[in-house]
């Protein structure tokens, strides 16, 4: 019974330990979380009691998870769940690699081995008992594991190791959703549908954020001048504080294109978006991104974006990863703006914006505001991560700038919303991937269209003035281009189109976790 005891304190202890490391990498603080946790290691532990390879995979397994996870959010305030998972999974090996120094890699894989190293040196007190003295463990431990998992209450299952194979399971499960339903969407072009007013040439461009936060906008009275140009424009209007769906882009775009709501995601991937109306109403659909696809038929944005009749990316230019400034996006506009020669015309714009390396999203000479820092956040003051992020700003609003100076003198409508917001360190928490966080789902936008768009539709589009405001979210863009552009059909609800008399907006409140619905304003 002594090596029992023993064997049982070993187990304990290095369950104690990856605990502490988890639950400070973790949003559940307190003591009941890391007993939780710290149990449920034990278990898992002697679960894998079963041969040397398991259990010693299992350790570094664990301490390698409990350690990246301590990093993030120790430098990041970053929480490892399905959003954070679904980046790591479709980002590129250049996005993953802007987010940390390769050493800290080499960081956590070194310490993981020097803790389940330390451990091996104990594997004789360990795998010293006889097989059947051994099984008791290994029996006990599936059983408590087999209890976690289907009978445990919810505090215990959402504490780790559980909690993060939970956010594995949803992430795999989303990507299974994306794939099954991609090529079974409901078509919503085949729809009852017809245009109101007779559009005889339009250029419409909808261009969309990246990580742009809409407090940062000098046009929603942010007291840097980060957006000169947009602010010279004296027909553009502005929505100061439009609530996102998402604070990922792989969930954002599809849910800003789709009727997939803020509130309710039973939509989502079950229809096509807005640019298969346009299709069907005569309009040249054109997806110009400087962001690297993943698939066209797993990634919930490349989905949507294979809807283009052209589609172009970073990967048809010689941008390098590292400085693909906009710069590049406003050349592929200006060339396809040239080349394509229908008369109705969407483009959907998709930049880098203002993503992570913010430094690295402008070139040199937009460097306005100083000192600015393009090493990895955790190596820069918080006046160089504000002031890199606004020098982004001040980049995209001259991109912006040169976009509308093409658009000026041709009948065109110009829309610019972002799919998400950033944190800059409120909290202890920067970038973004957290739901719950108010500054991650603030984001703005804003309208602006030419003189030559005839009597008919600028009538139309005037209604837009009325409309800033109200409390508005991602759900009014799908209803709101539509009908702008006359497209009248029955998955259009008038209710939620700027353009209309009748429009409505929520009234939403945050809970713990998310916005929530808590009325209907009437206009």
């Amino acid at each position: 019974m002594r090596r029992e005891g023993l064997l049982s304190v070993m187990l304990l202890t290095i369950a104690a330990a990856l605990a502490t490391a988890f639950v400070a990498g973790s949003a559940a603080v307190g003591f009941l979380p890391w007993l939780e946790s710290a149990l449920v290691l034990f278990a898992v532990l002697c679960a894998a009691l079963i041969n040397r390879a398991v259990f010693f995979a299992a350790v570094f397994a664990l301490c390698f998870l409990g350690f990246l996870g301590l990093y993030y959010q120790t430098f990041y305030g970053i929480v490892l769940n399905t959003n954070i998972i679904s980046v790591a999974f479709e980002a590129n090996i250049h996005e993953i690699a802007e987010h940390s120094e390769h050493w800290s890699y080499v960081f956590v894989l070194g310490l993981s081995a020097l803790v389940t190293g330390l451990i091996w040196l104990c594997r004789k007190q360990i795998f010293t008992l006889p097989w059947h003295r051994r099984g008791a463990f290994i029996t006990a431990g599936w059983a408590g594991v087999a209890y976690a998992v289907i009978l445990a209450p919810r505090p215990v299952q959402h504490g780790f190791p559980l909690a993060l194979v939970q956010e594995f399971q949803s992430y795999y499960e989303q990507r299974q959703a994306v794939v099954r339903q991609a090529s079974a969407r409901t078509d919503i072009s085949k729809l009852s549908s017809k245009e109101l007013f007779n559009v005889d040439e339009l250029t419409v461009v909808l261009s969309i954020g990246e990580s742009v936060r809409s407090d940062h906008l000098q046009i929603n009275g942010y007291g840097r001048p980060t957006t000169p140009e947009l602010a010279s424009l004296p027909g553009l209007v502005s929505f100061p504080d439009v609530l996102s769906c998402s604070a990922v882009t792989r969930t954002a775009v599809p849910c800003l294109l789709t009727r997939v709501s803020v509130f309710d995601e039973r939509l989502s991937f079950k229809e096509t978006s807005l640019l298969s109306l346009f299709k069907k109403h005569g309009y040249e659909v054109t997806w110009i991104s400087l962001n690297d696809i993943y698939g066209f038929f797993n990634a919930p944005v490349s989905v949507i974006a294979n809807e283009a009749d052209y589609k172009f990316f970073r990967l048809d230019t010689v941008a390098v990863y590292d400085h693909a400034y906009d710069q590049q996006l406003l050349d592929m506009f200006r060339h396809a703006l040239k080349e394509r020669k229908q008369r109705k015309r969407l483009f959907v714009l998709h930049g880098r914006g203002s993503h992570y390396n913010y430094a690295q999203r402008y070139p040199p000479a937009f460097r306005r505001f100083k000192p600015d820092c393009a090493r990895p956040l955790p190596e820069c003051s918080q006046e160089a991560i504000i002031n890199s992020y606004d020098n982004s700003l001040y980049y995209s609003d001259y991109i912006h700038g040169q976009i509308l100076g093409l658009l000026k003198d041709i009948p065109a409508l110009m829309v610019y919303v972002a799919d998400h917001g950033e944190s800059l360190g409120e909290d202890g928490v920067y970038l973004h991937g957290l739901d719950h966080r108010r500054e991650q789902r603030s984001v703005p936008m804003w309208w602006w269209w030419s003189e030559g768009v005839g009597e008919a539709l600028g009538a139309k589009l005037r209604k837009v003035k009325a409309q800033t405001a109200k409390n508005l979210t991602h759900d009014n863009l799908f209803h709101s281009l539509l009908d702008c552009v006359g497209i009248h059909s029955v998955v259009v609800d008038q209710r939620q189109s700027l353009c209309s008399d009748g429009m409505k907006s929520i009234a939403y409140d945050w809970d713990a976790k998310k916005p929530r619905v808590v009325g209907v304003l009437e206009p």
